[in-house]
């Protein structure tokens, strides 16, 4: 299987887990659906709530793969081996300390990750010893309270765009989620006197943007 498809698959970290059932439920809640008993154990199926869980556990790897302080380990040196691992739930990679000057990343190569060099435009060996801020997805139960707000919130607005594609239930759930990112607690940059990954919300500034709009 992918990387990629590990890190977006719910059986490897999720069955049975109440969380998953609550943040599915949610989601089910912003089309109007009744909440189901019982999680899908895979995103595949057609019925209402696998199409939920699929929406949830997009959300899930792409907010994850912001960088947040829950998730990510700040300046950790290792070789890239060890960094990206076998599971595959490593999401991201940021230069930081000695090797703050370069351009890495990480990218798929088949079944597997690897990190990228685009100054030398070839992929690192994987004993080559690097230093990098390390982004991992964790287990959506042991995320804090208001990230997995935050992803359920994401879920909900993209659910039903596709599945209504109603304006106003839109612009409330772009609310509702603006909220909960803002609830959410960030990297700060002060701390490290250094920039930092997702250190401000993007919502940070919408509401007096819509002030000075209105006026």
């Amino acid at each position: 299987m992918p990387a990629l498809d590990v890190r977006m698959d719910n059986t490897a970290y999720t069955t049975g887990d109440t969380e998953v059932l609550d943040a599915v439920n949610e989601v089910l809640e912003s089309i109007g659906e009744l909440p189901v008993s019982s999680c899908p154990t895979t995103s595949a199926g057609s019925s209402i709530a696998s199409r939920a869980l699929k929406f949830l556990e997009r959300a899930n790897v792409r907010t994850q793969a912001q960088m947040w302080q829950e998730n990510t380990s700040l300046s950790k040196t290792d070789t890239v081996t060890n960094l990206v691992g076998t599971s595959g739930t490593t999401l991201s990679v940021r230069p930081s300390g000695k090797d703050s000057h370069r351009q890495l990343v990480l990218r798929e190569n088949g079944t597997s990750q690897v990190i990228f060099d685009s100054d030398a435009g070839a992929t690192l060996a994987g004993d080559a010893t690097i230093q990098v801020d390390l982004c991992v997805k964790l287990p959506f139960k042991d995320l804090s309270y208001h990230l997995r707000e935050t992803i359920i919130k994401s879920a909900s607005q993209e659910f039903q765009r596709r599945m209504q594609g109603s304006p106003q239930a839109d612009q409330m759930l772009g609310q509702e989620r603006a909220f909960a990112d803002l609830r959410t607690v960030r990297p700060e940059a002060i701390k490290k006197n250094q920039p930092l990954r997702n250190a401000q919300s993007p919502f940070q500034q919408m509401p007096q943007q819509q002030e000075q709009q209105g006026g």
